[in-house]
């Protein structure tokens, strides 16, 4: 049983780290201006603390919750509410052991989730 839960939870991040929802591509200025954007953590692999980035077209209530292999939500980074623009979040995971995570942006009600490698 616990290797089905395993594999839909690895399916569901897989879906949506892949769906490219709010991924716009770089040469297209104006159509980014307009879409809710979620960065690739830096560095990564991180040791101890790693940077995430993200770009909100309004202002808008946020969740950034990041999440290990098997669905369970380890921290909530970020519950508030953010104004318009460019957003930085330094995340400290000196307390968790070495392996895949996964952070998720819930912005709304969409969900944009990337996968990061913390490495001791």
């Amino acid at each position: 049983m616990r290797h089905i839960r395993i594999l839909l939870v690895l399916f569901f991040f897989a879906t949506a780290v892949s769906a490219g929802e709010g991924i716009v591509p770089d040469d297209n200025k104006e159509a980014k201006d307009h879409v809710i954007r979620l960065e690739q953590n830096y560095p990564n692999p991180f040791n101890s603390t790693t940077t995430i980035n993200f770009f909100l077209p309004e202002q808008t209530e946020i969740k950034l919750e990041i999440y290990d292999l098997i669905g369970n939500r380890i921290k909530l980074a970020l519950d508030e509410v953010k104004n318009e623009g460019e957003h930085s979040v330094s995340v400290n995971a000196g307390d968790l052991a070495s392996g895949i995570y996964f952070y998720r942006l819930k912005a709304g009600d969409l969900i944009l989730t990337r996968r990061m490698i913390l490495i001791k």
